[in-house]
């Protein structure tokens, strides 16, 4: 499956993905967040890129930091905020490039959301207005 997904998208390669999730792992130890948050973001992410239009290499750790930051708010008590991935990131991406990359990573994954609880998609969608 990864290897038929990336070839739609031409500036990505196998050992592109291989960094990113590397850089997944960082966060998932520096934020002390659980490994279910981890295997989530990354399952997010490959599901992102087999639905989105070709995603340009510099917007793949954007891709990478909304789908973490999607996979915290459905299993962490306190996830990182988008600033805090704004700071991670060096400030490569700002809070709105990371929020809209996340709400378009949703829309994509929603049928992944709805293994999550209901009660916490329906607090997701509240809190930034969107409807899956």
């Amino acid at each position: 499956m990864r290897s038929m997904y990336l070839s739609s998208h031409s500036s990505l390669t196998q050992s592109m993905r291989g960094i990113l999730i590397d850089w997944l792992i960082e966060l998932t130890l520096e934020y002390n967040l659980s490994p279910t948050t981890l295997y989530h973001a990354v399952s997010l992410v490959d599901r992102s890129l087999s639905h989105l239009p070709p995603v340009p290499r510099a917007q793949l750790q954007c891709l990478g930091c909304a789908c973490m930051l999607v996979s915290s708010k459905l299993h962490e008590i306190h996830p990182p905020t988008a600033d805090d991935f704004v700071y991670i990131s060096d400030s490569t991406y700002t809070r709105g490039q990371i929020t809209s990359t996340e709400v378009r990573a949703v829309k994509r994954g929603a049928q992944e959301l709805s293994e999550a609880p209901g009660a916490r998609i329906r607090c997701w969608t509240h809190t930034y207005g969107t409807r899956l």
